[in-house]
C-alpha cells in the first residue's frame, strides 16, 4: 500500500481533491491494492469521515471482478455489527469507476501489532472474542469471510478499549446472493463463483477451502485459529513456500505445540486449547460456531470478581514434582498435632526449667516419634535459623503459625536450590540475623522500592538476581511478587507459592494484590505447592483468602479435591473470623437446609452480600425439582412473599 496524499493536494492521483457523486469529497489516499485504491473522504452534506474504495478502471470491464466488488458491498452493508466495518453506499461513477463507501477505520493493522512479538494472552483472547463477534454476524446471514487474516483486523481506540476490533475487506465473501439485495445487473440467482475455485490465503485456509470443497462458517474459525495461534506464539503453526506445502502439512500433522513451535514462549494451557480446538484438520472437530467460540472465551476471560484473577490461568493438571522432603513431611505432621483440640489440664503443674509460657499449651501432643523426628528436622535447618530458635522447644518452633511460616522457608530454599536447605542462610530466611561479614557486604539501601529497571534486570537475572534485589531492599514486597510469578511461569509452583508467602510477610496488605491473589488461587490446585497455598489461604491471606476459597467452590473444571478441601474452610470457625460480612451470608445461605431455614437468611442476604450470592438466590426461583417426579416445589415458603424477589433485586444493585 502507498502512503496516504497530503491533505487537499492532487498529488499523482487525480481523484484526491474532487467530490464524487455529488456528496464525497476525496481527501486522501491512504492504500492501494490489486483491485482499487482506498481513499479518505469526508460527506460533504452529513460531514462524516468515510473510507471510499474505488474499483481499478481496467478491471470495470471484467465481470468477475466487478462481482466480487458488488459482493463485498453486500456484505458489508448486510452485516451489521460493531466489530465489522459496515459499508453505507454503492455506486458506478460516469466514467465507469465503481466505489464502495465504507466506515472509516483508523487504527493499528493486527498484522503490525503480530510483527512486533507475542501478545500476552488476556489480550490476545480480547481481540480473538471480538473477531469471533463479528464473524458470527456475518455468518448468521450465511456470509463466509474467506480470507480473515491479520491484515484484514484492525485495532482502534473506542470507549477507552484501545484494542477494539474491525473485521475487513468482504471481498471473497461467500454471499447467499438470491437472499439480498445486489446492486447491480447481475442475476439473482447466478452464481459468483464456480465450485472448485480457490480463493483465499493460503497460511489461513482451512483444509476444505484450499481443496476447493464447499465451505461454512467453519473456515473462517480455522483462520481465526491461525491467527490466535499466531498472537499467542509470533508464528504460524504452518509455513512452506508453495500452498501445496502448507496443505501438506495441514492434512499430514497436527497443529505443534506452541513451545515447540516458539520455544521459551510460556501460554496457560486452557488459552492454547482453544487455538488446537479452531485447527482441528476437519471441520466437524471444530467449535461449530462463532458464538460457541465467543463463549468459550468470555469463560476464559472472565475474571473472579473484584479480583482480577483469570479462569484461564488455571492449571490443567499438576506438573510433575518430586515427593515431598522428609523436612516437609515433617512439619506436615507437626502442624496437624498442633493445630488438633487440645486437651490441657486446668491446673498444670510446671516442670523444673520449663517455660510456661512456651511449653504448656503443646504439652499434651502425643508421640516421642514424633518428638524425634522433629529434633532431626531441626538439625537440617539452616544454621541462622537454629541459632534464632535455640531456647524455643520443638513443639512450639514447629507448631501452628511458626510451622507455616518454617514450611514456606524450606519449600522456598529446596525450590531454589533444588535439592537440600542450603547450609548457609539465604534470601529465603527472612529476618534472619546477618553475620558481620555479611553486613560488611550488604549494599548501600538506595532506597525503600526497587525501580522498574531494576525489576526488569532482575527478571532477567533469574532467582539470584531477585535474592541480591531483595537484600538491597528488604521492605519492597513487589520484588517477591515478581519472584513468585517467574517460578510460577516455570511451573516451579512450590517456589512461587513460598515467594508469595514472603511478600506477605513483608507488607500485609498484600493479601489484595491482583498477582498474589491469582498465585494463590492457582497453587493451591497443584498437588506439590496445595498444602502451603491452602496455608496462606487460610492465614495469611485474610479475607481475601476466604474469597478464594469460595471462588475455588464455585469455578467449573476444579477438581473435586481442590473444592472439597476449600469447602472444608467454608464451613470451618476460622471462615468466619475472616470473612467479610457478604460472604458470611452467602455462605450460610448455601449450607443452610430446608425452607424456613433459607427463608430466615434472606434479609441478612439483602442487607451485605454481593453478586456472589446470585449463585445461591437465584436458584431458588425454581418451582420444580422435587417430589418423586421431581415437579414439586422445593421451597414453597418462599413463595408466601416477596422477600426473595426483594434480595436478588437488592443483590443486583450492589456494587462488591
Amino acid at each position: 500500500m502507498s502512503g496516504p496524499t497530503p491533505f487537499g493536494t492532487g498529488g499523482s492521483d487525480p481523484r484526491v481533491g474532487t467530490t464524487l457523486a455529488d456528496r464525497y469529497r476525496i481527501d486522501a489516499l491512504i492504500g492501494e491494492g490489486g483491485m482499487g485504491r482506498v481513499y479518505a473522504a469526508e460527506h460533504v452534506l452529513m460531514r462524516k469521515r468515510l473510507a471510499i474504495k474505488v474499483l481499478h478502471r481496467e478491471l470495470t470491464t471484467m465481470a468477475e471482478v466487478v462481482a466480487r466488488f458488488e459482493r463485498e458491498a453486500m456484505a458489508a452493508a448486510n452485516i451489521e455489527h460493531p466489530n465489522v466495518a459496515a459499508a453505507t453506499d454503492f455506486g458506478k461513477l460516469a466514467d465507469g469507476a465503481v466505489f464502495l463507501v465504507l466506515e472509516y477505520v483508523q487504527g493499528k493493522s493486527l498484522r503490525d501489532e503480530v510483527a512486533a512479538g507475542p501478545i500476552a494472552p488476556e489480550r490476545a483472547l480480547h481481540i480473538a472474542r471480538q473477531i469471533a463477534a463479528g464473524l458470527g454476524s456475518a455468518h448468521a446471514l450465511d456470509i463466509v469471510h474467506r480470507d480473515l487474516k491479520p491484515e484484514n483486523v484492525m485495532l482502534v481506540e473506542k470507549g477507552g478499549d484501545p484494542d477494539f476490533v474491525k473485521v475487513l475487506d468482504f471481498g471473497i465473501a461467500k454471499v447467499p446472493i438470491g437472499d439480498m439485495p445486489h446492486p447491480s445487473d447481475t442475476p439473482a440467482h447466478t452464481p459468483i463463483t464456480k465450485a472448485g475455485m480457490v480463493f483465499g490465503t493460503p497460511e489461513y485456509m482451512a483444509p476444505e477451502q484450499a481443496l476447493g470443497q464447499t465451505v461454512d462458517g467453519r473456515a473462517d474459525l480455522y483462520a481465526l485459529g491461525v491467527i490466535l495461534y499466531e498472537m499467542l506464539s509470533g508464528s504460524r503453526p504452518f509455513s512452506s513456500q508453495s500452498q501445496v506445502g502448507i496443505l501438506g502439512q495441514q492434512l499430514s500433522k497436527l497443529p505443534p505445540k506452541i513451545s515447540e513451535r516458539s520455544p521459551g514462549i510460556i501460554v496457560p494451557p486452557a488459552v492454547e486449547a482453544v487455538a488446537m480446538r479452531l485447527l482441528q484438520r476437519e471441520a466437524d472437530g471444530r467449535y461449530q460456531s462463532a458464538a460457541e467460540v465467543v463463549d468459550v472465551i468470555n469463560r476464559l476471560l472472565a475474571p473472579i470478581p473484584g479480583r482480577g484473577i483469570y479462569r484461564f490461568t488455571l492449571p490443567e493438571g499438576s506438573p510433575s514434582q518430586p515427593p515431598p522432603s522428609e523436612e516437609v513431611l515433617a512439619l506436615r505432621e507437626a502442624i496437624t498435632v498442633n493445630t488438633a483440640p487440645k486437651r490441657v489440664d486446668p491446673t498444670p503443674v510446671p516442670r523444673p526449667g520449663s517455660r510456661p509460657d512456651l511449653d504448656a499449651p503443646v504439652d499434651t501432643a502425643p508421640g516421642p516419634a514424633l518428638d524425634e523426628r522433629l529434633a532431626a528436622l531441626r538439625a537440617k535447618l539452616p544454621p541462622a535459623l537454629q541459632n534464632a530458635a535455640k531456647n524455643v522447644p520443638s513443639r512450639v518452633l514447629f507448631g501452628g503459625a511458626a510451622a507455616l511460616v518454617l514450611l514456606l522457608l524450606i519449600v522456598l530454599v529446596a525450590a531454589l536450590s533444588g535439592g537440600e536447605p542450603e547450609a548457609e542462610p539465604t534470601a529465603a530466611t527472612a529476618g534472619s540475623p546477618a553475620t558481620s561479614a555479611g553486613a560488611a557486604t550488604t549494599p548501600a539501601k538506595e532506597g525503600p522500592f526497587a525501580r522498574p529497571d531494576e525489576l526488569t534486570e532482575a527478571k532477567a537475572g533469574g532467582n539470584k538476581a531477585y535474592e541480591a534485589l531483595l537484600e538491597k531492599y528488604p521492605k519492597d514486597p513487589n520484588i517477591a511478587v515478581e519472584m513468585a510469578r517467574d517460578l510460577a511461569a516455570k511451573k516451579n509452583y512450590p517456589g512461587a507459592v513460598a515467594a508469595v508467602g514472603r511478600a506477605l510477610s513483608i507488607d500485609s496488605s498484600f493479601q489484595n494484590n491482583a498477582h498474589v491473589a491469582s498465585l494463590v488461587f492457582q497453587t493451591a490446585q497443584v498437588k506439590a505447592s496445595s498444602d502451603a497455598a491452602f496455608a496462606l489461604l487460610e492465614g495469611a491471606m485474610g479475607s481475601r483468602g476466604a474469597d478464594i476459597a469460595y471462588d475455588l467452590v464455585t469455578t467449573p473444571n476444579v477438581r473435586p479435591w481442590v473444592q472439597s478441601r476449600a469447602e472444608t474452610f467454608l464451613q470451618a470457625p476460622s471462615f468466619d473470623k475472616v470473612a467479610t460480612p457478604g460472604l458470611r451470608a452467602t455462605i450460610k445461605l448455601r449450607y443452610s437446609a430446608g425452607c424456613d431455614e433459607k427463608r430466615a437468611l434472606l434479609g441478612e442476604v439483602k442487607k451485605s452480600s454481593d453478586e456472589r450470592a446470585l449463585f445461591e438466590l437465584v436458584p431458588l426461583q425454581d418451582k420444580t425439582g422435587c417430589g418423586a417426579r421431581k415437579k414439586d416445589d422445593c421451597y414453597p415458603c418462599l413463595r408466601t412473599s416477596n422477600e426473595l424477589d426483594d434480595a436478588i433485586a437488592a443483590v443486583r444493585t450492589r456494587k462488591r
